[in-house]
């Protein structure tokens, strides 16, 4: 069941999660220009949380035209994202504790690795599941 799911080709593998990266790069870039033009009017949770709203539409959009090339309208993609988007948040803020206050890390170390481990996760989630054509839920 599962090996009829997830089909590995690697030489479709690399230079999608290429495209990801290039996407998640572009989506995060805007998230920290938005922050910083928003702390001029606002607070910097609502700059955040702004930011990391357009930035999430624009990963949504990203990765659905360019990394995963999805053609056909399926309505639970949009879903199936955020769904991803939004515990990967949650995992994000929760190891970040663990690591600064039980593992005693740097700040930076911690999410370095953080990043790297979710953000693989997430493009292996999104492949085979958030941008599948078929309605799997």
């Amino acid at each position: 069941m599962i090996s009829q799911c997830i089909k590995f080709n690697i030489d479709e593998f690399i230079p999608q999660l290429s495209r990801y990266c290039s996407v998640g790069a572009v989506a995060t870039f805007l998230h920290y220009c938005v922050f910083i033009i928003l702390l001029s009017f606002t607070d910097a949770v609502f700059a955040s949380f702004i930011g990391v709203s357009l930035g999430t539409v624009v990963a949504y959009l990203g990765h659905r035209s360019f990394t995963f090339l999805s053609t056909s309208i399926n309505e639970l993609q949009p879903k199936r994202f955020f769904i991803v988007a939004i515990n990967y948040n949650i995992i994000n803020i929760t190891l970040m504790w663990i690591f600064l206050e039980i593992a005693n890390l740097s700040p930076l170390v911690a999410q370095l690795i953080i990043t790297v481990s979710l953000g693989f996760i997430s493009f292996i989630t999104h492949k085979y599941w958030s941008y599948k054509d078929r309605d799997v839920f």
